[in-house]
């Protein structure tokens, strides 16, 4: 049986035990074990991981010495793969998720209603990285490439080029292949490419912007099949 981790780091404790008992109700009525650490700041986390790992991160944003912003950047200059949920009782810093690809951003006291639906999505973007990946190609080399890294893919003839956040993979596959075995976030937005909607940071007029800047073009005959998408995997 595998293990969600997730890491609590606040250093209100009335906030974490709050926080600690919604999620493990989400985890008995889904019937998800998790494994649940407690950080009451970001230099305590700091010093645990990554050697106690976690796959799903609730950050506090405003805590002693160094805030959750800080310690999401350093997450993120280590791995692109935790999870990052910010929790605050400022509405101010609803921005400062998007340069760490924040998952979402709560205002305290954290509701059942907005939570559960966060933990949700979580559990999909965790379970489709553990579980799904495709072995591509990058130069000479055979790698694996989780689903969930992917941004975009770009098609042509019997070819497709997965890139991620900074790098590029091609594999031997066509379009019709690919939309059989993509889950339901990867939505085509053109003719000739496919993007993963959790990637994508805006839309705009008749071209989409992932969270890498990288821009991708919106087709007309897509445009309601990626916006619908775009609000539904989204959780606000």
């Amino acid at each position: 049986m595998f293990i969600l981790h997730i890491a609590i780091c606040d250093d209100d404790r009335n906030a974490q035990e709050r926080l600690a008992e919604l999620i493990k109700d989400w985890a008995a009525d889904r019937k998800v074990e998790v494994g649940l650490q407690y950080y009451d700041s970001a230099e305590s986390f700091t010093m645990s991981w990554p050697e106690v790992p976690s796959d799903l991160v609730f950050l506090d944003i405003k805590m002693k010495s160094m805030d959750g912003v800080q310690l999401a950047g350093n997450i993120r200059k280590k791995d692109k793969n935790i999870l990052i949920v910010f929790v605050t009782s400022f509405r101010q810093y609803s921005l400062c998720g998007y340069n760490v690809e924040a998952l979402n951003y709560l205002i305290k006291p954290v509701s059942a209603a907005k939570l559960l639906p966060t933990l949700d999505k979580a559990f999909l973007i965790y379970n489709s990285r553990r579980n799904s990946f495709f072995i591509a190609a990058k130069g000479k080399e055979q790698c694996k490439v989780f689903l969930d890294d992917i941004y975009c893919i770009s098609m042509s003839a019997h070819y497709a080029e997965l890139f991620t956040a900074d790098t590029s993979y091609t594999i031997r596959k066509s379009a019709k292949e690919l939309n059989e075995m993509l889950p339901e976030y990867f939505v085509p937005c053109h003719r000739s490419h496919i993007v993963n909607i959790f990637k994508v940071e805006r839309i705009c007029g008749n071209s989409l912007v992932l969270f890498n800047q990288k821009g991708l073009p919106l087709s007309r005959n897509n445009t309601k099949r990626v916006k619908d998408a775009f609000i539904n995997f989204q959780v606000r």
